[in-house]
């Protein structure tokens, strides 16, 4: 078993290879310059509301909450409601992991039976600091990629004095040449993805070692990459 002290040297290891790896790429708004500025100074300024690709149908073992949290990623959150409704925590479902210094709406699935009362399940969260916006029965379990889309509320505080002007030029130049996708393939797929409209970039790596740019009609992939294009 992995100890919380190992688990984070082991997270900040995959994080300082990916930084490694992605640092020679170019941004994509080169040679235009960045907005400056601070993503996430405080959890507030980075929101992000998951949206689910179907309605709880007000049936089922499974209780769907949908809560707002703040502090708290979605493993973490996971727990402590698993704790309290003293459940497994393979009854315990979500559809993807959000940041722990952000805003997130979310919903969870509780497998806790059909005749449990929910009135039980939100005195429960009353002893945590979420804020429960809709709960409701359904019949099965929310897994990984069970997502129509996250909508995402992004706060740039203390950007250049120009920052307006640089980010519609910045911005323009994106519908140009598309957004690289250094990340890989979307995680979401159908018939969970929500597709958009229109023609975007993606940037993939051949067996040959060779990178080119093609056409792909879809999600553009990771926010992240948007915001460090920005910056």
């Amino acid at each position: 078993m992995i100890r919380p002290n190992q688990e984070l040297t082991k997270a900040t290891k995959h994080a300082d290879a990916a930084t490694v790896k992605l640092s020679p790429l170019p941004f994509a708004s080169h040679p235009l310059p960045g907005i400056g500025g601070t993503i996430k100074a405080v959890p507030e300024h980075f929101v992000v509301e998951e949206k689910l690709p179907y309605e709880a149908l007000g049936e089922g073992e499974h209780i769907y909450v949908t809560f707002r949290r703040t502090g708290w990623n979605t493993a973490d959150a996971a727990r402590a409601i698993q704790k309290r409704l003293d459940l497994s925590p393979c009854d315990v479902g979500w559809g993807g992991r959000k940041d722990k210094t952000a805003v997130a709406i979310q919903t969870f699935s509780l497998r806790c039976g059909v005749k449990h009362p929910l009135k039980a399940v939100e005195k429960a969260f009353g002893d945590l600091p979420f804020e429960i916006i809709a709960i409701n029965r359904h019949r099965n379990k929310i897994k990984t990629g069970h997502v129509a889309a996250n909508r995402f509320t992004i706060i740039l505080s203390r950007p250049e004095p120009d920052a307006l002007s640089r980010a519609l030029a910045i911005a323009n130049q994106l519908r140009k040449t598309g957004v690289p996708n250094f990340y890989g393939p979307p995680t979401i797929r159908p018939p969970y993805a929500e597709h958009s409209p229109g023609i975007f970039s993606l940037l993939f790596k051949e067996k040959s070692e060779k990178r080119r740019f093609h056409d792909f009609g879809g999600p553009v992939g990771p926010v992240q990459y948007l915001a460090e294009a920005a910056y």
